[in-house]
């Protein structure tokens, strides 16, 4: 495109991806083959573009095929400028990301659903990064036990540790355990309350694999067993 973003070049695919021939968009802006609010939205940015000569870097940007149809773009472009430095314009490649995005949506669709339905779950649920041990994702339950934000590192939250529990479970649900479920008992330090932990691997929206727990308060019967001793 030049330096008023219309195409002065397209290679022949994009007819496979938004069903124009070369010659119908050329002379034409990648506005014009957007959503008016969606062509608003990415006309503000590339104006900041140009003003800066910034790279564009995978700009996602939804679109109208020719069918009428939305299709969802991931656009990667760099400045083109003369020799005195001066903006002729940008070289770009679009790509199609629709499926990849109707992925993403339908996932974090599912997520959540099935986080709604832990909030009315009275035993304590919490999801934490497998690497980070971010705090991800917890329930009501655990937000009435434990002082804690998403972001936090759930040792620290937990178990008041600035590092990780020798005895985290992460070892027993991923890597060659992936897919299994890890059952245990442990007293929490910081409410002294005993619980039965069910731990297994879940995928998170983003692909990554991330810890789930569900601990059930297990003092009473805790209690009563050190009774009978």
């Amino acid at each position: 495109v030049d330096e008023n973003g219309v195409y002065t070049y397209s290679s022949p695919k994009i007819k496979d991806i938004l069903g124009f021939e070369v010659e119908e968009i050329i002379g034409k802006t990648p506005f014009d083959l957007m959503p008016l609010d969606e062509a608003q939205r990415v006309q503000k940015i590339f104006q900041e573009v140009l003003e800066g000569k910034e790279l564009i870097t995978n700009l996602e940007n939804k679109n109208l095929h020719k069918n009428g149809s939305i299709v969802t773009l991931g656009t990667s472009a760099v400045p083109i400028l003369n020799a005195d430095g001066k903006l002729k314009g940008y070289r770009g490649i679009d790509r199609d990301i629709t499926k990849k995005k109707e992925a993403e949506e339908s996932a974090l669709f599912e997520q959540k659903q099935l986080l709604s339905i832990f909030e009315g779950i009275d035993e304590v649920i919490y999801i934490a990064d497998s690497v980070t041990y971010e705090l991800l994702y917890f329930n009501n339950a655990f937000k009435s036990r434990w002082k804690g934000n998403i972001g936090d590192k759930c040792y620290k939250v937990l178990q008041n540790k600035d590092s990780p529990c020798p005895f985290c479970s992460n070892k027993f649900i991923f890597g060659e355990n992936l897919g299994e479920t890890y059952i245990w008992e442990w007293q929490n330090l910081v409410d002294h309350h005993w619980y039965r932990c069910i731990d297994r691997a879940i995928k998170w929206p983003d692909g990554r694999m991330v810890r789930y727990e569900m601990a059930i308060d297990i003092t009473e019967k805790k209690q009563m067993e050190m009774n009978l001793i």
